[in-house]
């Protein structure tokens, strides 16, 4: 017995991520990675706030402890991008 066709969409179309979903989630990813400014540049503007600063340099310290440990981050933790959310 051959399966219908129209069964197989159905199965398909609703097992599947809505492609709004998808979409959505790839414009908010898209924000993200061309939002991203290097955090050595942010350390030096005037305008980031004392706080934040502090915690960016706390972000490269961990990577400067972590290659005294022999690990290698590579471009880990680098960037920045702000994300407009209150943590």
């Amino acid at each position: 017995m051959k399966f219908p066709r129209i069964a197989l969409a159905f199965i398909f179309l609703t097992s599947a991520c809505s492609p709004a979903y998808v979409m959505r989630a790839g414009w908010e990813e898209s924000q993200i990675l061309f939002g991203r400014e290097p955090i050595e540049d942010l350390l030096d503007s005037d305008e980031t706030p004392p706080e934040q600063k502090r915690k960016f340099q706390l972000v490269l310290d961990a990577r400067s402890y972590a290659k005294q440990l022999g690990l290698k981050p590579g471009g880990s933790f680098t960037k920045y991008s702000d994300v407009e959310r209150e943590v």
